[in-house]
């Protein structure tokens, strides 16, 4: 079940979708909504407050929100469960197959929508892990970026490294990270916040790999915020002009000269 995904776009974001038959719910996961606009988000109550998975773990259930789902050009809207802590950005549970009358091709990996009248790939997927490059000591109270082996199948990748709870047993922190894998190696950060050294056995499997959609990374920094700053420098000037033909205007003083003994050449000139 873990490979059926496809990728999904909601409000111009793109982002995972897991296609989960065995889900009677769809869900959102909070980050995913915090990334999104908004304004244009209502969070509804929900019946229920938690979820479970399918290993017992409990979820907390913020509410639910309608959104838009946009496949190659064609919107649904559903309505979704906002999830704590979510492992996937999106989840297509089996009400929203039914509603839509979608069927899973297993043989081409195709989603087909709407009785076939829209088909969506299912992603391939390949996943790995990432094992400590050599014996690598991490100094007390420190952060140290450690080597890391990933397999020549993610070579020239970006992959996201989740840290497995192995870290845990040496009293580490592992920080989640995009990297782009060569041949040079990587590297994962670990926070050693103890008051004694850690030592990593080479080898180590310390974190999962997972293939990421390139397109589904929002950057900090868009075009929107960029043409936004260049009309306010735009507006900054144009008020400086105007600020400048005012003084001009109010330092401009007239005089009567009618009555005085200049020449008309000289009260021109003056």
């Amino acid at each position: 079940m873990d490979k059926n995904k496809i990728t999904i776009e909601i409000y111009d974001v793109k982002t995972i979708g897991l296609v989960d038959t065995g889900a009677s719910i769809s869900c959102v996961s909070e980050n995913l909504i915090n990334k999104l606009n908004h304004s244009k988000i209502e969070l509804e109550r929900t019946n229920f407050m938690n979820i479970y998975g399918v290993g017992g773990e409990e979820h907390k259930v913020l509410g639910k929100v309608t959104l838009p789902l946009k496949f190659q050009g064609l919107v649904i809207k559903h309505r979704f469960h906002v999830v704590q802590d979510l492992q996937y950005p999106v989840i297509l549970g089996d009400e929203f197959l039914l509603q839509n009358k979608c069927n899973i091709h297993y043989p081409s990996r195709t989603l087909y929508i709407h009785e076939g009248s829209l088909q969506v790939s299912l992603l391939s997927t390949k996943s790995g892990k990432a094992r400590t490059a050599k014996r690598f000591k991490v100094p007390a109270n420190s952060m140290a970026n450690v080597s890391v082996k990933i397999s020549d199948i993610f070579l020239n990748d970006v992959v996201l490294l989740e840290p497995l709870p192995l870290l845990n047993k040496y009293e580490l922190i592992g920080a989640s990270c995009l990297v782009k894998v060569s041949k040079s190696g990587s590297k994962l950060q670990i926070i050693n916040p103890t008051d004694m050294a850690v030592t990593i056995p080479k080898f180590s499997i310390i974190a999962n790999v997972m293939p990421v959609v390139e397109d589904s990374i929002q950057s900090l920094s868009d075009d929107k915020s960029e043409k936004q700053k260049n009309k306010c420098v735009a507006n900054i000037n144009s008020s400086k002009v105007k600020k400048e033909k005012s003084k001009r205007s109010k330092s401009k003083i007239d005089f009567d000269l009618d009555s005085s003994d200049m020449t008309n050449d000289q009260k021109q000139n003056f």
